[in-house]
C-alpha cells in the first residue's frame, strides 16, 4: 500500500454523491496506485485523473458535487480543479498591478488552483501567480502574489478572494 495515498484518502464519501457508490467502496478496499488510477479513470472518463502521491487532477468539466465528492474522498494535500471567476470575487487594489493576469482570467472564466479540504464546510483555494512571464530564469527576482478563497460545501465563495504577496528571491 502506498502510504501517500493512504495519507489522502483518509475522508469519507458520506453526504457527497459518492456515498454508498460500489467504486469508493472498491478504492478503499484495495489502496493502491494501480487501484486510484483505475477506478478514477473508469468512473470519470478522463475529466480528473489520478496522479502521484494521492493528488487528482481535473481535465474535464466536472460538477461542484463531483469535485466536492473527491476532496471530501481524498481529504489531505492539494488537488488541482478548474473553479469559475468573477470579476465581483476580486476587490483588493494589488490587482491594479496585475491587470493583465486578472483579465486573462476573467476572459476565460476559470483559474486552474489548488483546493484543499479544510472542513466538511470549508475548501480553500490558493492560486501563485505571478507578474512576468519569464518565472523559469531562477537569476530573475520578481513579486508573486497568491490568491486564496474559501468555499462552503455547496460550491459558494465565503468572501471574497484575499491577496497575499510573496517575495521570490
Amino acid at each position: 500500500m502506498n502510504r501517500e495515498l493512504r495519507y489522502a484518502l483518509q475522508g469519507t464519501a458520506r453526504h457527497t454523491i459518492f456515498e454508498g457508490e460500489t467504486w469508493v467502496s472498491d478504492l478503499l478496499a484495495d489502496l493502491t496506485e494501480e487501484n486510484a488510477r483505475h477506478q478514477i479513470s473508469q468512473r470519470f472518463d478522463d475529466r480528473f485523473s489520478y496522479t502521484w502521491f494521492g493528488i487528482l487532477f481535473q481535465r474535464g468539466r466536472a460538477s461542484w458535487a463531483e469535485k466536492y465528492g473527491l476532496l471530501s474522498l481524498f481529504n489531505k494535500g492539494s488537488h488541482f480543479m478548474y473553479m469559475p471567476i468573477h470579476k465581483k470575487q476580486f476587490r483588493d487594489p494589488i490587482w491594479d498591478n496585475y491587470l493583465p493576469e486578472r483579465l486573462k482570467m476573467l476572459k476565460k472564466g476559470h483559474v486552474l488552483a489548488e483546493l484543499s479540504w479544510i472542513s466538511e464546510d470549508e475548501i480553500e483555494l490558493n492560486k501563485c501567480i505571478r507578474k512576468y512571464t519569464d518565472c523559469d530564469n531562477e537569476e530573475y527576482d520578481e513579486l508573486e502574489i497568491r490568491m486564496k478563497g474559501f468555499y462552503n460545501r455547496h460550491g459558494h465563495l465565503k468572501a471574497p478572494f484575499t491577496i497575499e504577496k510573496v517575495e521570490i528571491y
